[in-house]
């Protein structure tokens, strides 16, 4: 029997905007040329057309389990049911709003809402958002995991806010899910550089999206700073980046809010790039405490050149501050670092490839939150459902206070179907090993399409992060990065 909003229930957010085609595969949407346009998306307030969510669900338990979605319509009482999908254990399946066989009531073109997924053994799951339906110059894509109950919270942290900020003119929108059967008020509390902005969003129904921006609680245009929400139910939030006004958007970083539960004095940061071919890495980190912090960044070079650097900032209760080319840091490499501090501590790490334009973003990992084992739920090799397209590489940092020795396992259940297992790595405390893109010892063959999951277990606590880009030769798209899923 499915059992919702429990330990085996994952909640996350789904903001939909498509159009039913009958003939669409699951994995890749029909070119724009075949589709009716869209209805109007203003609610979801991300700019231009063409946006639309997909999301794949893993069963990380010991059995084959008995998969439901439930979407909950933001605009109205209506909500649409999946199919009942039946998933062997490490096994995943994707949802699809193109695929009608996933639907008993399909959701109706221009859909904006949110879902819960419920299943009798435990169950993860990524969600990607991308706006490619507008045509050649929809590039726009993030990435970002889904809540299970347990990180579900009255109260999340977002390190990062911006109002029609600098030259790029990026402003953040926040997806706010109800993760309760009760209506509540969600309250939202703006810090930034010229002070403090409120804003209550009345009465949000259960399990349904409520959107917030920087403009409602009249943040000015061209302020930074940091969010937090707060209710009296349990919540489930992302945070999504993007342009301020456009057409057709070319840019979207995505990634989950924090419960106060994730916070902690020690962050690990896999993946740090400081000008490597022309890639550079912010770090937002936000304090979660109740007195002003120092903030400490150790960065451990991993390609480009060698040694540890370091450095520090300053930062406020509920205020965040920023690492970003970071004075006394060597150009033209990239590694990993550790962020300390006498107070708790959330951040996120965006990454911008300034010669092409793509951008990504992933969350921290805790130190409470690490262990020595984790699941991946996508990896792709040349996949857009045909023979090329997307590649995925795998970032594993050791944040053990030992030397780890790293063991990986891929197993491609789509297209180039096989299990791989590359020879074990050693990697340093504090340091990282990557895994793609491309070819590497062992792995699954580069050249072949091919989807599936990644399991990862080292003898110390490790940090992983996924990383999907757009082979070269193919239009640029996002990057896609998600934090893999410590068991």
């Amino acid at each position: 029997m499915l059992r919702k909003v429990l330990t085996i229930t994952l909640i996350f957010m789904v903001a939909l905007s498509f159009t039913i085609n009958e003939n669409a595969r699951a994995e890749n949407p029909p070119p724009p040329s075949e589709l009716r346009p869209a209805a109007d998306v203003g609610m979801l307030n991300l700019p231009g057309s063409g946006w639309w969510t997909g999301f794949q669900v893993v069963n990380v338990g010991t059995t084959t389990t008995t998969v439901i979605v439930t979407l909950y319509d933001a605009r109205s009482t209506n909500t649409y049911q999946s199919v009942p999908k039946t998933i062997a254990p490490n096994a995943s399946y994707t949802f699809s709003p193109f695929n009608t066989a996933d639907w008993t009531s399909p959701p109706p073109d221009g859909f904006i809402g949110s879902a819960v997924v419920s299943a009798d053994q435990p169950i993860l799951a990524i969600v990607n958002e991308q706006n490619n339906l507008a045509g050649p110059s929809g590039i726009a894509a993030g990435s970002y995991r889904g809540f299970t109950a347990e990180q579900t919270s009255t109260r999340l942290f977002f390190p990062l806010v911006k109002h029609d900020y600098g030259s790029s003119h990026r402003t953040t929108t926040f997806f706010i899910q109800n993760a309760s059967d009760t209506t509540a008020d969600i309250y939202a509390i703006f810090r930034t550089r010229t002070g403090n902005y409120t804003k209550v969003y009345p009465s949000v129904g259960p399990f349904k999206l409520q959107i917030i921006n920087p403009s409602d609680a009249g943040v000015p245009l061209g302020d930074l700073g940091s969010l937090e929400i707060t209710s009296t139910v349990k919540l489930a939030g992302i945070y999504n980046e993007h342009q301020h006004a456009t057409s057709v958007a070319n840019t979207l970083l995505s990634t989950r809010g924090f419960a106060p539960s994730e916070a902690d004095t020690m962050l690990y940061v896999p993946l740090y790039k400081q000008n490597y071919n022309t890639a550079y890495s912010g770090i937002q980190v936000q304090n979660a405490g109740t007195v002003t912090a120092t903030i400490y960044a150790t960065y451990t070079v991993a390609y480009g050149g060698s040694g540890t650097y370091y450095y520090n900032l300053t930062a406020g209760p509920g205020q965040s501050v920023t690492f970003f080319n970071v004075p006394g840091w060597p150009g033209n490499t990239y590694g990993s670092v550790i962020l300390s501090s006498s107070q708790p501590l959330v951040a996120i790490v965006n990454e911008t490839k300034y010669s092409t334009g793509q951008s990504g973003v992933y969350a921290a990992f805790a130190r409470s939150q690490v262990t020595n084992c984790a699941v991946a739920p996508l990896w792709k090799t040349r996949w857009s459902g045909t023979t090329s397209g997307q590649q995925s590489a795998i970032v594993v940092q050791n944040v053990g206070i030992t030397e780890a020795t790293i063991n990986i396992t891929f197993t491609m259940t789509a297209g180039h179907v096989g299990t791989y297992t590359p020879p074990a790595r050693t990697v340093a405390p504090g340091a990282s090993t990557v895994y793609g893109p491309g070819p590497f010892e062992g792995g699954p063959p580069a050249d072949k399409p091919a989807t599936g999951s990644v399991a990862i277990c080292a003898t110390q606590p490790i940090a992983v992060l996924v990383q999907e880009t757009t082979l070269p030769g193919w239009t640029p798209r996002d990057m896609l990065n998600y934090e893999a899923f410590n068991q």
